[in-house]
């Protein structure tokens, strides 16, 4: 740009910058933190006050915990591949739920330390009252007693006879006859029982060391 000054001689061209005249050090940092300044005041600042994604947490996770539980136990333990896409919508239609549209770094560790610090709560008062693991988990469910199927109790599970048979042999069991029980756990498993098996109390199997460390282990 053409100074609008008249200097003498050459003193203008002097003081324009050559085709390799480069900006000092300082000057560069202040450009780059001018760049990168509008990126970190909107990445670690929530946009959205605390108290509210806090809140939004403890919704969705009461709302998930009571879909999956109204769902029944098969969406848990017998997950197919059309129950995978269904978890996978819901987590994605809760999304905008659960942060309210909040990107910032600070709003997703709000959400998730609010998500764990709550699970860890309702896992420590199921572990203390046993109603509480009832109300959260749900009971067992026996489907099998000596041999003899309980068809109603396979019905309101939606369980099938052939998924009966493919947990079965799973564990080894080709028969229901063989069965003397089968129980339908709260956490969607199917547990069976021989019936040459024996149940045992816990202070048979108990060992007398509370804790025994694992020969080897750490060791390279």
């Amino acid at each position: 740009m053409p100074c609008s000054t008249p200097c003498p001689g050459n003193a203008c061209s002097a003081l324009r910058p050559g085709p390799g005249w480069a900006p000092p050090a300082a000057e560069r940092r202040r450009e780059r933190m001018a760049l990168y300044a509008p990126v970190m005041a909107h990445l670690f600042p929530p946009e959205t006050p605390v108290v509210a994604l806090a809140l939004r947490a403890v919704v969705v996770y009461f709302f998930l915990v009571a879909a999956l539980r109204l769902a029944g136990r098969r969406e848990l333990g017998q997950m197919t591949s059309f129950d995978l896409v269904l978890l996978l919508l819901i987590s994605n239609a809760v999304q905008n739920s659960l942060n309210a549209g909040d990107n910032s770094l600070a709003g997703g560790l709000v959400s998730a330390l609010t998500l764990v610090a709550l699970n860890w709560i309702v896992g420590f008062l199921a572990y203390r009252w046993r109603w509480v693991e009832r109300l959260a988990q749900g009971k067992p469910v026996r489907i099998v007693t000596d041999g003899r199927v309980h068809v109603g109790a396979l019905r309101r599970e939606l369980l099938t006879l052939a998924e009966l048979h493919s947990a079965l042999r799973k564990q080894g069991i080709s028969r229901i006859d063989d069965c003397s029980q089968v129980v339908l756990e709260p956490d969607g498993t199917l547990t069976a029982v021989r019936r040459d098996a024996e149940p045992r109390p816990l202070r048979e199997l108990a060992h007398p060391d509370d804790f025994l460390p694992v020969e080897g282990a750490g060791r390279s």
